[in-house]
């Protein structure tokens, strides 16, 4: 359930990156409309990646502010002024950089002055364009389907819900186009990496594809941490194809007894669901689980169930609540879950298909497909 991200917004801080590396930048800003001595705040992420740090606080003097100072490794700082709201994310890299704040709207102001910042503006132009005939038809395709949507969830009809999942993920295809020119079209340009970066993110993203636009980005990318980082989940997502052998782990019950996937194996098959308590679509895909564990549990299959919760109890509960009798297990770290990551799950409900050897057969399978997966692997001779 946790967002797709194919849109970077302004308001999103990113890494970025030059030919130039580090060195001295100079940002000057025009701040017409802000009152004098009003406090300019420049930030950057911080560590955990979720926390801003500041970096430089200047005041408007005669409707202009300067921030000079020095970056290692270009990347974006977040700048903020009093009396405004939202951020501006400014790619500080070596140069000299303009900010023209818009008093009213942050998101309306414009970097420029090097050569991120302006592919940065490029892309962000262009996708705030499509991003607006999207939203609208997003818009009508949920007014349209609202009662049949409602109808399906009474009588839990998944093949219903999942049918229109994907006509409504379709609506996003004209962003994901742009996104995917824009990073043939600009390989030099730091915002196409992040633009691969974000195509993990996307629940039907092809391994092989996304590794050849990686490749396909200028050398001088592939030496930043961002890049780094894309290589990790290279590796990762290559441990945890179909094909692979299914990476081991060991966690806590719901007793607090730790529980490891060779003990829990299934004769014949073995399910690894990623759920929480606090994720519908998991609650709702619940029901299907338990009559798939209460068909075939006794012909060799198992479910190992890896929860995303933070809180015990409220964990707890919801497996009562769902009846779901099989091996239970959380670190209670939700998306900082060590057993997701060396998966690479990023959104539930997910799920992985193994053989009798823990050998990964299928991947994310539902209702009627993962029951025919299945009994496709209790059957087989």
């Amino acid at each position: 359930m946790k967002k797709i991200i194919l849109l970077i917004t302004l308001s999103i801080i990113l890494l970025s990156c030059s030919k130039n590396g580090g060195g001295s930048y100079t940002i000057t800003g025009v701040a017409n409309g802000i009152a004098d001595g009003s406090k300019v705040i420049i930030q950057k992420q911080g560590e955990d990646g979720n926390s801003n740090i500041g970096v430089d606080t200047v005041l408007v003097k005669a409707g202009k502010f300067e921030i000079k100072g020095k970056v290692d490794e270009t990347t974006i700082h977040g700048i903020t002024v009093e009396t405004t709201n939202g951020m501006i994310s400014v790619i500080v890299e070596k140069g000299d950089i303009k900010v023209e704040v818009d008093k009213d709207s942050v998101f309306k102001s414009k970097v420029s002055g090097t050569y991120n910042n302006e592919q940065f503006q490029k892309f962000y132009s262009g996708i705030s364009k499509i991003q607006k005939s999207v939203q609208e038809r997003k818009t009508k395709f949920q007014l349209d389907n609202k009662l049949v949507v409602e109808q399906a969830k009474k009588t839990n009809d998944t093949a219903t819900i999942t049918k229109l999942r994907k006509e409504y993920g379709k609506i996003q295809n004209d962003l994901a186009n742009y996104s995917l020119n824009f990073i043939k079209e600009n390989p030099k340009a730091y915002i196409s990496l992040l633009l691969v970066q974000g195509l993990f993110n996307n629940p039907e993203f092809d391994f092989k594809d996304v590794k050849e636009k990686f490749d396909s980005l200028d050398s001088s990318l592939k030496q930043l941490k961002p890049a780094k980082k894309i290589q990790e989940v290279f590796d990762t997502v290559a441990a945890t194809e179909i094909g692979k052998e299914a990476p081991a782990f060991k966690a806590k019950d719901t007793r607090g007894k730790e529980v490891s996937l060779n003990d829990s194996m299934g004769d014949k098959v073995t399910i690894v669901d990623f759920w929480a308590s606090w994720c519908m679509p998991c609650r709702q895909e619940n029901p299907n689980m338990v009559a798939l564990y209460k068909e075939f549990h006794s012909k060799g299959l198992n479910i190992v169930g890896v929860s995303l919760d933070r809180d015990s109890k409220e964990w707890i509960t919801a497996i009562a609540k769902d009846q779901l009798t099989w091996t239970q297990v959380s670190n209670l770290k939700q998306w900082e879950d060590p057993i997701a990551k060396q998966y690479n799950v990023n959104q539930i409900p997910a799920t992985f298909v193994l053989d009798k050897d823990g050998k990964i057969v299928a991947k994310d399978l539902k209702g009627e497909e993962l029951r025919k997966k299945v009994a496709e692997l209790i059957n087989k001779k």
